[in-house]
């Protein structure tokens, strides 16, 4: 499936459309995500209320298997719909509307602000190699010797660490937030007493591979709801269900302003199905078992030959032959409404049918009813039915889409998974856990992995009632472990990782299964080493057994992902003349994009390569072009390079991130300078008043073949949208210019105490002849080409620039 429909999808990046209250008026945040990625599903979690999304496109991978990974949803929202006393009926829009906001509501009378939002804009991650290490630490004599970030910046209740790892407090100290362990049962989360992050439907002695928590709040004054969300995952290759499953508890608190019961409550799972193909899809319900799953319509994923073409045109990735099922699985309360409807622009629905207009017909659907609030009846008994398509597809004459052979093409369906609440008092939570189960084998038909997914949802439920004991008894890596792409076993996956791939080119060794999952294995030893001693296999970041360009191709997927607690990322920008910024014309800023060149004179004659990352604020700059110029002297062979643009788009924080290597081996002699260039474009929609944006060149190191690194020095370049004019120079207070002889023959010198500044040669029509960057501060300029006339010179620097009349007589 693939249009998310009208009334639930309205770009959060817009402004919040205010309906009912001025609060907050101006807050529309770009909401953080974190990628579960621990078994056979990928899957991006969200603080804004939607799952598996990244604001273009779908987000759940099933299985994972890199860049042709095919997805079995669209979308997937938390919906919470309710009434009050007053008859009035109120539905959450999960991301589309901003209905959420990052942060818990302390209490009924507490007034979220900006500050409060940013501080939470975070997702709280933590995993098994911390928790495990963090137990065995305090086992052993009762203290904590290392601590690790991810276990002490937890929000679990009066943490005594959560400012120092955090950065900020928690406005109400006793706050109950994150779930945890309570290794002493005192009340309260110290890592220091053993306690730990933990989610309490899973046994003490249970880790998780992955475990996520973040809080949102729905901050409507007509419905104020807080929502805390924890995701975790295993990494069990003996157990395919739970290798298969991703795990989520919505914890929902009444915040009302009034302290008001919520009357009828309904948390609601919102779904854009999609197996592959998202033309061709059924879904159906298993209300014995408390799911909802769908299926594909036909045994083909796609058209009879394969493939499904795009909505804008191409092919989208597909299963093909053997298409699976997903389900979505409630876990500790009944899933007491499956419901659905039908965007009506590809075939003709029934007006009850159709997708909801406003919230009251919002809540019909989650009653179980359709749009216009009528009961469903189910044709085959003939009795009301709060479960729509309630029958395996194989079960002939039975309701199930199937049987029904209902259109498909183009079929856009979207469902609804409720959960009835009942009243909820205020400050009142109810909890939500469910799974999101894969199901396939790859020998059956898309009918009969209907069938293996009534058998495992059952089999999920089971796990989840014995609390995951003894649900996987997979032997974990202890040492010496492989994680995907992290080539220099720092702990963190980086653009800096392309650093040993280009090293080990060309090396072979075993091969590795489970690549595409982030989980640390135990591989057998490579026969090479590098010059610190680590191991080749490390380099093998795709394990196919070769060291090559195709290893690259892992690193973003799994950039920043991090496991044994890294030590923190460092910036380290060094002021000096190693790396130089020229201009290459002054002027263009203004118009809207300038273009500036790197020069870099290497301090050594022989190197193997160098690193370093560019910053801008991407609030007020794009990069539009970058291209490099680094080779060296004697080699036949151009140099390897990995390149790669990080954005964050909530602080604007951008980086050019860059890993450039010669291809041979040997140490060999580099240019005496080499160069890069880059242009930047100022951004459209650039408020005025910001007169001038700042880029730097931070943590540039250079390397050596004997594993020596040398850092390198830059200077800020700063950018002015503005131009400025007079003669001060913003540095020094002055500007000075001077060029002879005047009248010129053959030759003209000119000199100025700016470092980097350009001069142009015009003559008397307004047509640029001759033009120069320069670093040096004396320069000589070949004229003997030009004729005699009068000619003027415009010379100019980052701030300023003069304009002084030349005579040139032979």
């Amino acid at each position: 499936m693939r249009l998310i429909t009208r009334l639930n999808w309205v770009s959060f990046n817009c402004g919040i459309l205010l309906l009912f209250s001025t609060l907050n008026a101006q807050y529309s945040p770009l909401f953080q995500s974190a990628i579960l990625n621990s078994n056979e599903i990928r899957a991006t979690i969200s603080n804004d209320g939607s799952l598996f999304w990244n604001d273009d496109m779908g987000q759940f991978f099933a299985p994972y298997t890199g860049y042709n990974s095919v997805r079995t949803m669209y979308y997937a929202g938390l919906q919470v719909a309710s009434r009050f006393s007053n008859g009035n009926v109120f539905v959450t829009y999960p991301s589309s509307k901003s209905d959420y906001k990052p942060g818990p509501l302390y209490n009924s009378s507490f007034i979220p602000d900006d500050s409060h939002y940013n501080k939470f804009n975070k997702i709280w991650m933590t995993d098994y190699t911390d928790i495990i290490a963090h137990q065995l630490d305090f086992t052993k004599d009762g203290k904590i010797d290392v601590k690790r970030s991810s276990i002490y910046s937890w929000p679990g209740k009066s943490n005594p660490y959560f400012e120092q790892f955090n950065g900020f407090k928690i406005e109400v100290a006793d706050y109950s937030l994150a779930p945890f362990y309570d290794n002493n049962q005192d009340g309260i989360y110290n890592p220091d007493q053993g306690d730990y992050p933990w989610h309490p439907s899973l046994d003490h002695a249970v880790v998780p591979q992955q475990l996520f928590w973040t809080i949102f709040s729905n901050t409507n004054i007509y419905l104020r709801l807080e929502i805390g969300l924890t995701a975790w995952a295993f990494n069990c290759t003996s157990n395919p269900i739970l290798n298969r499953s991703i795990f989520c508890s919505y914890q929902l608190t009444n915040k009302d302003v009034g302290q008001r019961d919520l009357i009828d409550c309904r948390m609601g799972i919102n779904v854009d199905p999609e197996i592959g193909c998202y033309n061709d899809d059924y879904v159906g319900s298993y209300p014995d078992g408390n799911a909802s799953y769908w299926y594909n319509a036909d045994s083909i994923d796609g058209d009879s030959l394969g493939n499904c073409p795009g909505p804008s045109g191409g092919f989208e990735n597909m299963y093909k032959n053997s298409p699976p099922v997903q389900s979505i699985v409630f876990l500790n309360r009944p899933m007491d409404v499956f419901n659905l409807y039908f965007n009506p622009n590809h075939f003709n629905v029934p007006t009850e049918l159709m997708d909801p207009a406003n919230n009251k017909e919002h809540y019909n659907y989650f009653k179980g009813l359709n749009r216009l609030g009528y009961p469903i009846i189910n044709p085959i008994s003939g009795d009301l039915s709060k479960h729509v398509f309630s029958d395996n597809p194989n079960t002939v004459n039975g309701w199930s889409m199937y049987q029904k052979k209902l259109p498909y093409f183009d079929n856009e369906v979207r469902i609804f998974n409720v959960a009835e609440c009942g009243d909820v008092a205020y400050n009142e939570s109810q909890t939500l856990d469910l799974a999101f189960v894969f199901h396939h084998s790859p020998d059956s038909n898309h009918l009969q992995n209907v069938n293996l997914a009534y058998q495992q949802i059952e089999q999920v439920h089971q796990i989840y009632n014995d609390h995951f004991v003894h649900s996987c008894m997979d032997q974990k890596c202890v040492s010496d472990c492989v994680w995907t792409a992290d080539t220099d076993n720092n702990g963190r996956v980086e653009y800096l990782d392309a650093i040993n791939i280009f090293r080990g080119y060309g090396s072979q060794g075993p091969q590795r299964d489970h690549v595409y999952e982030w989980n640390g294995q135990s591989v057998t030893d490579w026969n090479q080493r590098f010059v610190n001693q680590l191991n080749y296999k490390f380099a093998d970041a795709n394990g196919d057994g070769s060291v090559d360009s195709l290893d690259l191709y892992q690193l973003r997927p799994n950039n920043y992902f991090t496991h044994d607690n890294p030590a923190p990322l460092k910036s380290e920008c060094i002021d000096g003349n190693d790396l130089v910024w020229q201009w290459k014309n002054v002027d263009s800023l203004y118009k809207g994009f300038d273009g500036s060149k790197i020069v870099f004179t290497p301090p050594i004659n022989r190197f193997e390569g160098l690193s370093y990352e560019i910053e801008y604020d991407s609030k007020k700059l794009q990069m539009s072009i970058f291209s490099s110029n680094l080779y060296w002297e004697d080699t036949l062979v151009k140099n390897n390079y990995h390149r790669a643009y990080v954005q964050d788009k909530y602080t604007g924080k951008s980086f050019i991130q860059e890993v450039i290597m010669n291809k041979n081996k040997t140490n060999e002699i580099a240019k005496k300078q080499m160069t890069w260039s880059v242009t930047f474009q100022k951004l459209l929609e650039l408020d005025p008043k910001i007169e001038y944006a700042d880029i730097k060149i931070c943590n540039a190191k250079l390397y050596t073949v004997e594993g020596s690194i040398i850092p390198l020095s830059s200077k800020i370049l700063r950018i002015y949208f503005k131009k400025k004019t007079g003669n001060l120079d913003a540095k020094s207070n002055t500007f000075s210019f001077e060029m002879y002889p005047n009248p010129a023959i053959s030759k003209l010198f000119v000199e100025s105490s700016s470092e980097h500044y350009q001069v142009s040669i015009i003559n008397v029509q307004g047509v640029i002849v001759r033009q120069y960057d320069y670093s040096n501060s004396k320069n000589e300029i070949n004229i003997s080409a030009l004729s005699n006339g009068i000619y003027f010179i415009k010379t100019e620097d980052d701030y300023h620039f003069q304009i002084q009349k030349l005579i040139i007589l032979k």
